[in-house]
C-alpha cells in the first residue's frame, strides 16, 4: 500500500550553503522533503532554482491532475466535457505550471 505524500503547499528556502530545502513550511529548516544542492564543478544556480521550484510545485500539480474532468460518456456530454476541460486547463492546470516556473 502506498502512503500519502506530505500535504502541500510546499515551498523552498535557500540555506547558508546555497542548497534549496523543499518542505511544507518555513519551520523545517533542518529537515525537509527534498534538497537541491550543486555538485562541485557542476554548479548552475539557475537550474538548481528551477529544480527546487518544480519539486515544490509537486502537490499543486498532483491536485491539478486529480481535478481534471472525466472523459465524456455516461451523464457527461461532449459539450459539458469541453466546458469543464477549458475551465480546468485555464485554471488549476495553468496555476500549477506557473508555480513550477516561479510565478506566485
Amino acid at each position: 500500500m502506498m502512503s500519502e505524500h506530505t500535504p502541500g503547499p510546499w515551498m523552498f528556502i535557500k540555506d547558508e550553503m546555497g542548497c534549496k530545502r523543499i518542505g511544507p513550511s518555513r519551520k523545517w529548516r533542518r529537515r525537509g522533503i527534498a534538497e537541491v544542492c550543486a555538485t562541485v564543478g557542476l554548479f548552475d544556480e539557475v537550474q538548481d532554482l528551477a529544480n527546487a521550484r518544480l519539486i515544490a510545485a509537486a502537490p499543486d500539480q498532483m491536485q491539478a491532475l486529480k481535478g481534471a474532468p472525466p472523459e465524456p460518456g455516461g451523464n457527461v456530454s461532449v459539450g459539458e466535457f469541453l466546458r469543464q476541460y477549458r475551465e480546468w486547463y485555464n485554471g488549476p492546470r495553468q496555476a500549477a505550471i506557473a508555480k513550477a516556473r516561479g510565478a506566485s
